[in-house]
């Protein structure tokens, strides 16, 4: 039996509700791959529904709800079995919600027709949020701004002995143009909400921004040092020197490093700032004491004590970002943040953020409408209206 015939078998199962919980968790985790369940759950749905049209996006939302109801369960199975089985069918939820945003045409239908509770969709169209794209500012040592975005192509800027170029894919390059000049230029790239932007520093260190940060760097590094200045949330893949380390200043955290790959978040609103190591080594250092990182370690600063505490995380939740991608695990406030920053909206809460499970990867470049309709769908009650995501009870 192939991939796509298991999926088959799995979701007739499920709609005639005789899978059991081990299968249950086989396909939550097939539909948590978003990029290969769209192609698995399209086929499937295809080659059985020649003659029975797909629901509208209306319906499908209405069963995603049902879903949700503890309703769907028979009721003679035990409390603790109907209570496992419900989690598990609130993750095949989500991850529908999830698959519909990415544009397939996944539905359950529900054999039992006795579901007394259904989620209200919100119409979130007509406020709609368009997602963030290549967009900033460049601002050159004699303090002149050049807007960049995606369109600006070709050298734009020259700093002492080095070329400024702007590639066309949202990229800021950084390269020896052969003269002599021994001063120092200061530059900085400003990235808005709704806005990323990635960087090629003159000795070859990729820098990829998020919404709402900023990068100051030299144009060229002719110190003992390689220094740089962060606000905001920047994945850095720095070029080793051993001879000239480099080093990441953000308020009063600094990182330092040789060769390596690192995600830094210092956002201000965050309680806690986080130095997330991928491979290589870095010390973290603040006012209070330091910490070397080994890979997979991430380290959280708090912003009121300046202690450092070390811990394990999550790598494809930490950069989903600078691949395009958010990764949602409980929704809560720092979660909302990221979609106030990428959306360019604000956070207007109506009552406290409702913890609810919401697992799986969203690409970055989905409306914000689609993800309102998912989150309501999975009881994280919410609503746009005009620049505002508004919580409600």
């Amino acid at each position: 039996m192939n991939k796509e015939e298991r999926i088959s078998l799995l979701l007739k199962k499920m709609d005639e509700q005789t899978i059991s919980e081990a299968e249950l968790e086989e396909l939550t985790a097939v539909l948590g791959e978003s990029d290969a369940a769209e192609t698995l759950i399209t086929s499937q749905l295809q080659s059985g529904s020649a003659d029975t049209p797909l629901p509208s996006q209306q319906r499908q939302q209405q069963m995603m709800a049902e879903i949700l109801s503890a309703d769907r369960l028979p009721e003679d199975q035990t409390t603790a079995t109907r209570g496992t089985l419900i989690s598990l069918y609130k993750k095949i939820a989500v991850a529908a919600a999830i698959l519909i945003i990415a544009g397939v045409s996944f539905w359950l239908m529900r054999k039992s027709t006795s579901s007394k509770n259904t989620t209200d969709i919100v119409s979130v169209q007509q406020h709609d949020k368009e997602p963030g794209t290549d967009i900033a500012t460049l601002t050159l040592a004699d303090g002149t701004v050049i807007p960049l975005d995606s369109a600006t192509q070709g050298k734009i800027a020259l700093q002492g002995k080095t070329a400024v170029t702007c590639l066309n894919r949202g990229e800021l390059k950084y390269s020896s143009a052969g003269q002599s000049d021994t001063g120092t230029y200061f530059n900085t790239v400003r990235v808005p909400r709704g806005g990323t932007y990635v960087l090629v520093l003159a000795d070859g260190t990729r820098v990829w921004l998020n919404a709402a940060s900023s990068l100051k760097y030299p144009a060229d590094f002719t110190g003992n040092f390689r220094e740089v200045e962060l606000t905001g949330e920047g994945y850095f893949e720095v070029t080793e020197n051993a001879a000239k380390p480099f080093m990441v200043q953000s308020g009063n955290l600094k990182i330092q490093v040789l060769g390596t790959s690192f995600n830094l978040n210092t956002y201000e609103e965050e309680a806690v700032a986080k130095a997330s190591l991928i491979d290589g080594s870095v010390k973290v250092i603040t006012g209070t004491g330091s910490a070397i990182l080994k890979p997979g370690q991430q380290a959280s600063i708090s912003r009121s004590t300046q202690n450092i505490s070390v811990g394990n995380f999550d790598t494809e939740e930490v950069i989903a970002w600078k691949n395009g991608f958010f990764q949602f695990n409980k929704i809560d406030e720092s979660y909302l943040r990221q979609l106030s920053r990428w959306y360019d909206v604000d956070l207007q809460f109506e009552a406290p953020v409702k913890s609810n499970e919401f697992n799986g990867r969203i690409t970055r470049q989905t409306k914000l409408s689609s993800i309102v309709d998912a989150f309501n769908i999975s009881g994280i009650p919410c609503r746009i209206e005009k620049n505002k995501l508004v919580i409600l009870p």
